[in-house]
């Protein structure tokens, strides 16, 4: 299970459930794609899975008023992870200490 206990508030985003269960993400890096800005962020307490995989959103707005919306279109996940990995590899020169 991932611990936010190490980040940065502000790289850390919070939803509230209609069940009143709050979701948080580690937001790992953003870019832009087709004229919209992404984040790739990693699921936090008891969503983190043991593979620890990546989900992508949307920010709309700016400044403290900051939308995020989850991507499921899997045309632009991909793209986006993909700017991630090249990220990763060019910053990290593919090591394992990835953030």
């Amino acid at each position: 299970m991932a611990d936010n206990k190490n980040f940065e508030d502000e790289d850390i985003i919070s939803f509230l459930t209609r069940d009143g269960k709050t979701l948080s993400f580690k937001l790992l890096e953003g870019f832009p794609h087709e004229g919209n800005f992404y984040y790739v962020a990693q699921p936090l307490g008891e969503i983190a899975g043991e593979d620890d995989e990546c989900v992508v959103f949307r920010c709309d707005g700016s400044g403290d008023d900051l939308n995020y919306t989850l991507v499921t279109d899997g045309n632009i996940m991909d793209c986006v992870i993909d700017k991630y990995n090249k990220f990763v590899t060019r910053v990290y020169g593919g090591s394992e200490d990835k953030p």
